[in-house]
């Protein structure tokens, strides 16, 4: 629904994911390959490059990172009952490639 723009206005969505001028201190927080060092901006809520959101979050012993791809069908959320950042970021990495490759693979005609 978030990709079709069927829940907010595609105005709306536009500016949710519009970078803003505001550098990420953090910006190292993020060194996923598939972001191949790509400059990180704040939006609404998310990380932004030139084609992915991320948003996580943390809460008393639980994770969460959410990396959307912004040109593809393809998003990779990450839910852990654990406060190990390192482990959810490390199935981010193991999880992209993958997902990836299916993706490149389905494409072909």
């Amino acid at each position: 629904a978030l990709r079709k723009k069927t829940i907010v206005s595609e105005a709306s969505h536009d500016l949710i994911f519009k970078p803003s001028t505001m550098v990420l201190p953090e910006a190292d927080t993020y060194p996923f390959p598939f972001l191949k060092g790509a400059d990180e901006r704040y939006a609404m809520g998310w990380f932004v490059t030139d084609d992915f959101a991320l948003h996580s979050g943390s809460w008393y012993g639980t994770r969460t990172l959410v990396v959307r791809d912004l040109k593809r069908p393809l998003t990779i959320a990450v839910f852990l009952n654990s406060g190990d950042a390192e482990t959810r970021n490390e199935l981010i990495e193991a999880a992209y490639p993958l997902i990836d490759d299916y993706l490149m693979t389905i494409a072909k005609p």
